[in-house]
């Protein structure tokens, strides 16, 4: 059973996921050279009936670092403990703490 909300004007929250990446570059969270790749809700491991899900931002890094061995990811993961349509500005600069 899915609880996340849609948008019927913006049903893929492209504009919330524009504003998140705007957020994070405000922050000082994404480099120049990284990107948002990814924007998920995903249930708190909190048992199957739990209805609380929170909002995990993968970030890309679009270039190898140098002296980076191959296999090896720079891309990393930051989570908000709330749906995607709940996240606002002061969310992400919590993040910064």
């Amino acid at each position: 059973m899915s609880l996340s909300f849609t948008n019927p004007r913006d049903p893929e929250n492209r504009a919330l996921r524009g504003k998140i990446e705007e957020w994070l570059r405000e922050c000082e969270l994404i480099a120049a050279e990284e990107r948002l790749a990814a924007v998920d809700e995903e249930s708190d491991r909190c048992g199957p009936n739990c209805p609380h899900t929170e909002t995990v931002l993968r970030i890309e890094a679009s270039v190898e670092p140098a002296g980076e061995s191959l296999g090896e990811s720079s891309d990393r993961e930051l989570r908000i403990h709330k749906p995607l349509v709940f996240v606002r500005r002061a969310d992400v600069r919590a993040l910064v703490r």
